[in-house]
């Protein structure tokens, strides 16, 4: 038995090798068929893939070669086109000559035939027919004088109308001389302009329909050049109250000449409707014991020495006279656009002064009592 076991395991051992041998064989030769296959594969596509890129190739050089043929056109055209620009220079330069030359003989000949004028014109348009026409100028052209004059006086009326006042410049002024000078006429209508706008924004911060409580006051307000010497930047003639007459030169203070010059106005006003009494007495109980208007101690200004607290007046030319005194306060009341520091502060003498001011133009002028403008810059 163990002879027949034997030979049994012999003859499967045998077996299996012969089998793994054939399937070894047979794996190796179909292995060798697929890398093959794959590589005729591969050689295919690349095959394909250089006629794509050869038909690519192709088409760009065709694509390059039309591109030339479109530039040499366009050169081509461009030349053209140049050749016929300076044929048309050419034109023009020929018709400029025909109309120069026309133009000469129309100088030189005042009596020229009128048939052959037009035979002339004839000749100069059908040679411009070649040409194309000359474009026009459409800036605005500039405005005349009396357009600037006609804008001017717009403006002035407008003024005029809103607030119920008068304004004169130029020679308008007449033979009025104010404080008996001659002054210098402003005949600039840039400058007129500037000083009418300015008149009108610091009108603006008055109550509206304030200037029209005047009863029997009507103002006039003269603009001039300058006066002789420049005695003055602002004077305001009181001498027929019936017509109050404020004259402001050019100066760099404009809209504050204007304030104080209108503040002058208001106390005329109010000397008449405050009869018997007057606007000063309460107002002067406020200056520094001893006082008298006409002798300057700069220590009593607002701002000597850096001081901004303390102050009694707002600069030497307040402490020439009480009517000076209100019109420099006044001024910074309502020409500043915001509070000066230290002026109007609580318990300060110089906001102590302004409300006086305040309530007097409130109790006689009605305009003014609701807001105002200056209640911001005294701090009420």
């Amino acid at each position: 038995m163990d002879k027949k076991k034997q030979i049994i395991i012999l003859i499967s051992t045998l077996t299996f090798l012969i089998v793994s041998v054939f399937s070894i064989v047979i794996y190796k030769k179909a292995f060798k068929e697929s890398i093959s296959l794959e590589n005729s594969i591969y050689e295919q596509e690349n095959k394909d893939s250089n006629k794509v890129q050869d038909k690519k190739i192709e088409e760009t050089d065709t694509s390059l070669s039309s591109q030339e043929e479109n530039i040499n056109e366009e050169n081509q055209e461009e030349k053209e086109t140049s050749s016929l620009k300076e044929d048309n220079k050419e034109t023009k330069k020929e018709n400029l000559s025909n109309k120069e030359n026309n133009s000469n003989k129309n100088i030189s000949s005042n009596h020229s035939d009128s048939s052959s004028n037009k035979d002339k014109k004839q000749e100069i348009e059908s040679n411009n027919t070649t040409t194309k026409p000359i474009e026009s100028d459409t800036k605005e052209p500039p405005k005349t004088s009396n357009e600037e004059l006609d804008e001017v006086n717009t403006l002035r009326r407008k003024i005029e109308n809103t607030y119920g006042i008068t304004i004169k410049y130029g020679n308008e002024l007449g033979s009025y001389k104010p404080k008996r000078l001659t002054p210098i006429i402003l005949n600039d209508k840039d400058k007129i302009k500037k000083e009418l706008n300015l008149i009108n924004n610091e009108l603006k911060k008055y109550p509206q329909g304030f200037f029209r409580e005047f009863s029997g006051m009507p103002l006039t307000i003269y603009l001039v050049s300058s006066v002789p010497g420049n005695v003055f930047s602002g004077f305001t003639d009181k001498e027929f109250m019936s017509d109050i007459k404020i004259t402001l030169t050019e100066n760099y203070f404009f809209e504050y000449t204007l304030n104080h010059e209108i503040m002058h106005y208001i106390d005329a006003y109010l000397e008449i409707k405050m009869y018997p009494d007057n606007p000063y007495d309460e107002y002067m109980t406020l200056n520094p014991q001893g006082f008298n208007y006409g002798q300057v101690n700069k220590e009593y200004n607002y701002g000597n020495n850096g001081n901004i607290k303390g102050a009694y007046f707002v600069d030497d030319y307040a402490q020439s006279a009480v009517r000076e005194d209100r019109a420099e306060l006044f001024k910074n009341m309502i020409t500043r656009l915001y509070k000066p520091v230290g002026m109007f502060d609580n318990g300060e003498v110089l906001q102590k002064k302004a409300l006086i001011i305040d309530k007097q133009i409130r109790k006689y002028f009605k305009s003014a009592n609701g807001v105002v403008y200056w209640d911001k810059i005294i701090g009420k």
